[in-house]
């Protein structure tokens, strides 16, 4: 056996005697680890955040949902969506935020939490955090008989940042009527050059269709967005008989993809509906049929509900699609002008049913 001597303790050291057979064991032990040591397989509840990988939050007496997610740079997470107070008998914006041990951070709002009321009936549906930290919450408000675009934005401490829409009337706060009827933000994109597009979809009086709006930083309308239109920072689209939009993405050039649903008349029922905007609000007629796509794949209704684009700037929708019996779970990727990507599952699409009832996607993220 040999001795050898370990510098650093106390008493100038101690002498640690090892037979091979005990380092062979010490060297398996660190390259096997403990076997009573389990290691976390991937999907499985993260012990380190929450309780058990669960963070549950009560806000005020009543409903209280979560919507929207984003993190931050540090790791901390914002969560956005509504919830219902009870004294004035309205949904108001609700954000929390978390440290990245699912502990709500104190430094932001009143004990992690931020309350927003601004119309009589309030939702938060999409969040984006800026470059500089700052939050931006985006969604609908319920003003004046109809419902209004809504967006706010928040400094890194949860406070109406009054440098977003300073002269109005609700500094911090942009809201946004476009149709004659109801007017429904559920997607946020955030420009490289800082411009902030909302999409969703607005009612013209006679139907449903698509609607994007670009604000400048300073929370007023972009008017280089769709510059000729008769509302210059605002863009609808009429794709079939009642077309809703509840996702949004920005390609690899730029350009804006917005997806939802769009009612075929001819078919009788909903269908996956895409549609590609230049950076000045029009049509891209090099993607689909004049900038638009539509993919019939259940019996019923299908749904957009999130995209996200690869590195190669094809474009993944997921949502779910009607088989008859049931919703599933569907994905579908389509190449940079719009055609169906047949190098993935078949055709380009895929559908999972998990349960024996419906199931839908409601995120999606590329890793």
């Amino acid at each position: 056996m040999k001795s050898r001597w370990v510098p650093g303790s106390k008493s100038g050291g101690c002498l640690i005697t090892l037979s091979l057979f005990s380092a062979i064991l010490f060297l398996l032990f660190l390259i096997l680890g403990s076997p009573h040591t389990a290691q976390a397989a991937p999907g499985d509840l993260d012990p380190s955040f929450g309780s058990g990988g669960i963070v549950t939050t009560t806000i005020g007496t009543d409903d209280a949902d979560a919507n929207a997610v984003a993190i931050q740079s540090d790791g901390k997470v914002v969560a956005g969506g509504f919830f219902l107070n009870d004294t004035l008998s309205q949904n108001e914006f609700a954000l929390v935020r978390y440290t990245t041990t699912g502990v709500r951070d104190t430094t932001f709002g009143t004990g992690g939490i931020v309350r927003t009321p601004i119309g009589t009936d309030d939702e938060v549906n999409a969040l984006a955090i800026q470059s500089d930290g700052k939050v931006v919450a985006a969604g609908t408000s319920f003003n004046e008989g109809q419902n209004e675009f809504a967006l706010v934005r928040y400094t890194t401490t949860g406070a109406l940042d009054t440098t977003f829409n300073p002269t109005g009337t609700m500094p911090g706060i942009v809201t946004t009527a476009i149709g004659t009827d109801d007017d429904e933000a559920y997607a946020l994109a955030i420009q490289p050059d800082g411009k902030l597009v909302v999409a969703g979809y607005s009612n013209n009086g006679s139907q449903d269709v698509f609607a994007l709006v670009r604000y400048n930083a300073d929370g007023s309308l972009d008017t280089t967005f769709n510059p000729t239109g008769t509302m210059p920072g605002i863009v609808t689209t009429a794709i079939g008989t009642g077309d809703e939009a509840f996702a949004l993405d920005i390609d690899l050039n730029g350009n804006l993809v917005a997806g939802g649903t769009s009612f075929n008349g001819n078919l009788g029922q909903n269908e996956f509906a895409l549609v590609r905007y230049t950076t000045t609000g029009a049509l891209d007629t090099t993607f689909g049929l004049g900038g638009i796509v539509t993919t019939a794949l259940g019996t019923h209704y299908d749904q957009i509900n999130s995209l996200a684009i690869d590195s190669n700037g094809n474009l993944v929708a997921a949502g779910y699609s009607d088989k008859g019996n049931q919703y599933v779970f569907t994905l579908v990727r389509y190449t940079t002008t719009g055609a169906l990507d047949m190098t993935f599952g078949t055709g380009g699409i895929v559908t999972t049913a998990l349960g024996t009832d419906d199931d839908e996607i409601s995120s999606l993220a590329i890793d």
